[in-house]
């Protein structure tokens, strides 16, 4: 057996044993945590990677997208969010998922567009976290707001939302509809979008001011190498860097104007506003 492959299954042995473990003495263990963090970020922006990067530490336990599950399973049931308690709910998923840490550090990755669903503010969620105990935040941003949306919109043509390292990366060209753009479980325009980005990040900027929070860029941090950035997070966490595997790669590493086969629309749609500069950032 490959060498990569038989420490992937021996590390996912190693989490599944220690979440059974956890489940059993989580509420104890957990006062002896050295830290919670919450990582968030609006997708297509190098989080797969550096989760998985970080999640291979064998001082913590990365819940990813910790809300993700919760929603499709709502979804799948046809429950609408003013049906149940639906923050409640997630309060109450979070605080669960909290103690299969154990003794180790908890973190967990926050899409701005989750807490939307769950009828969550951003500011009066960190405020929640807080109270959980909550002690360090990283904000994932990715500067190209316009690159994300068009890796969304590409990921969901493609259904394929991740690229394992090596793997050859296929270009899909697709049209953007600048007026109604469907990600994110929601369907508006596209500068809409990007000004809404925009916009949950300059409060989680304002939220977060005077607290214990690192900002890491995609383009600085992640995309050239990973490990920059999974570096830069065990040093805000206080924790000595090991060997991880670096397993994904990217998706959609092609130029805009290759990729959107409307491009002259959308250069023209942002041309005069804040985000006009992101059309020729290739």
């Amino acid at each position: 057996m490959h060498r990569h492959v038989w420490k992937h299954l021996s590390y996912k042995a190693r989490k599944l044993s220690r979440m059974a473990t956890m489940s059993m003495f989580g509420p104890l263990c957990a006062r002896l945590r050295p830290a919670n963090v919450a990582m968030f970020h609006v997708g297509r922006s190098g989080s797969t990677v550096l989760g998985n990067l970080i999640d291979q530490h064998s001082k913590v336990f990365w819940d990813s997208e910790v809300f993700l599950k919760y929603l499709e399973r709502r979804q799948r049931r046809g429950l609408t969010l003013g049906e149940t308690a639906a923050a409640s709910d997630a309060e109450k998923l979070l605080r669960s998922r909290m103690r299969l840490a154990g003794g180790i550090i908890y973190g967990c990755e926050i899409k701005f567009f989750h807490l939307h669903l769950l009828n969550l503010e951003v500011s009066a969620f960190v405020d929640k976290l807080e109270d959980f105990g909550f002690s360090h935040f990283v904000v994932l941003r990715r500067r190209n707001l316009l690159r994300v949306v068009v890796s969304s919109v590409v990921a969901h043509h493609r259904s394929q939302f991740h690229s394992r390292l090596g793997e050859r990366a296929v270009l899909t060209q697709i049209c953007l509809n600048v007026d109604s753009v469907s990600i994110d479980n929601d369907q508006k325009p596209l500068l809409a979008f990007l000004e809404d980005y925009q916009a949950s990040f300059d409060a989680l900027d304002q939220r977060l001011s005077g607290l214990h929070s690192l900002i890491l860029t995609y383009e600085e941090d992640v995309l050239k190498d990973p490990m920059v950035a999974y570096g830069r997070l065990c040093q805000f966490l206080a924790l000595q860097e090991q060997k991880p595997i670096v397993r994904f790669g990217r998706t959609t590493p092609f130029a805009l104007r290759d990729i959107l086969s409307n491009f002259s629309e959308v250069e023209a749609r942002l041309r005069d506003t804040p985000f006009e500069w992101m059309t020729k950032d290739d």
